[in-house]
């Protein structure tokens, strides 16, 4: 833009030169085509701003300095005695470089063609915007740069360029909890936990209890020895940020979908021509498990809960929830090690995630290597006006988990800390094999 501002300015220079040595014979309609030549004009300003522009000009010498309504649509604020006045034309070119300045920027570049994948170039917006500076994230019109890293949005799911792309952006949000939230600012985006959180509300506060199932991708009823309680579909503390409201990223040319126990790896031209059913019951495609072979699922996350009655009042049950989980980085194979955090409250029998005005869990836990040497982490996270806080503990690709006399202390209240609030613990095996 500068570039094209400077061409205009030389050019102005030329034509004022011409209208000095022409001024005898210049009238204002000749003027008026001169700039327009000159293209100072590249936005589409209209004909009544001209034709206010010519009016301007052509006003005698004593006319008021505010004119009623001219016919024209343009109300000059001041007017100027007839061009062929010579000590006039420094001011002309005054306006004329004023008005280049002003319109020259208007020209609009046009955006890149979409995102393509599956072995085809990753083409780059010509048009770039900055999104929370400073903040090691930058959005482009298809392409961001996210940690350092380049990721493209298509079709409303995040693209990264490779596994070790994807995995350094989930460590990258797992191990720095003040930018977790800026994905979900992303426009076009919205990430499995924003969606979450939008259908824990709408269900929850629904006048009669309509189901889950138009929110098959974002939440599930678990039944935890007879309380049942609604989570997240994607909770990995990563990749709930990094997959949208239908649990999908992509990296190069393969979807990822992300269920409660597995991500299944498809490749994208064959993702979107087949039925989820059908996608689950071809063998050929990857499998990918998101908690250790042989941990038999969710029976690795050791829990407690503890329940108050906000108010006093019998309808209001609340209760902070703890939880201990073994996990699989899906993009390493390592093992991770999980505290978490919940706050939630019961409604039509149900416990949904419910903000807390104050939520934590502290304590030392001991973490179990391959060949019986343990480490002791201390951990200390709290947050407050959240529903949830989770904190990864240990990922390693020799470590064997949790294990030890060490216990975690889970926190919450909303409102009176005193009488609403609610503490427990939860405690891995004194000795191996582990959670």
């Amino acid at each position: 833009m500068f570039s094209r501002i400077t061409h205009h300015a030389s050019r102005i220079t030329h034509h004022a030169s011409r209208i000095t040595h022409h001024a005898s014979r210049i009238t204002p309609s000749v003027a008026l085509k001169t700039v327009c030549r000159a293209s100072f004009f590249k936005c589409s300003i209209g004909g009544q701003f001209l034709s206010g522009f010519s009016n301007l000009f052509s006003h005698r010498k004593g006319s008021p300095l505010l004119s009623e309504a001219n016919g024209s649509g343009f109300f000059p604020i001041f007017y100027i005695g007839p061009l062929l006045r010579r000590r006039h034309l420094k001011f002309i070119s005054m306006v004329v470089l004023l008005l280049t300045l002003v319109f020259a920027g208007c020209d609009k570049e046009e955006h890149a063609l979409p995102v393509e994948a599956n072995g085809k170039p990753l083409v780059e917006s010509k048009k770039a915007s900055t999104l929370h500076p400073n903040l090691d994230v930058t959005a482009f019109d298809e392409k961001l740069i996210i940690y350092g890293r380049d990721v493209y949005l298509k079709d409303g799911r995040l693209i990264f360029e490779s596994i070790a792309d994807a995995d350094h952006i989930r460590s990258s949000i797992v191990n720095d909890g003040t930018k977790q939230p800026i994905l979900e600012e992303l426009k076009g985006f919205t990430s499995s936990k924003s969606a979450f959180m939008t259908a824990t509300k709408e269900l929850s506060e629904a006048a009669v209890f309509a189901g889950v199932d138009a929110y098959s991708n974002i939440g599930v009823l678990i039944d935890d020895s007879g309380e049942v309680s609604y989570e997240k579909v994607v909770d990995d503390p990563g990749l709930q940020y990094m997959a949208n409201q239908e649990a999908l990223f992509q990296i190069a040319g393969d979807i990822y979908k992300i269920y409660r126990d597995f991500a299944l790896v498809v490749p994208e031209d064959t993702f979107f021509t087949q039925s989820e059913s059908q996608l689950l019951n071809n063998e050929t495609f990857q499998r990918i498990p998101i908690f250790r072979s042989g941990s038999n699922a969710r029976a690795n996350i050791h829990t407690c809960s503890s329940e108050w009655k906000e108010g006093g009042s019998r309808r209001k049950r609340r209760r902070v929830k703890g939880e201990l989980e073994h996990r699989t980085n899906i993009f390493t194979g390592n093992l991770t090690g999980n505290v978490r955090t919940k706050g939630q409250r019961r409604l039509f029998g149900i416990w949904w995630q419910y903000e807390m005005s104050v939520i934590r869990h502290e304590g030392s836990i001991s973490v179990l290597e391959l060949g019986g040497a343990s480490t002791v982490v201390n951990i200390s996270d709290q947050a407050e006006n959240d529903n949830e806080i989770v904190t990864e503990v240990f990922q390693c690709e020799d470590c064997r988990g949790f294990c030890g006399s060490f216990s975690m202390e889970h926190y919450a209240y909303r409102g009176n800390p005193v009488t609403d609030s609610g503490t427990c613990y939860t405690q891995p095996p004194l000795q191996g094999p582990c959670i």
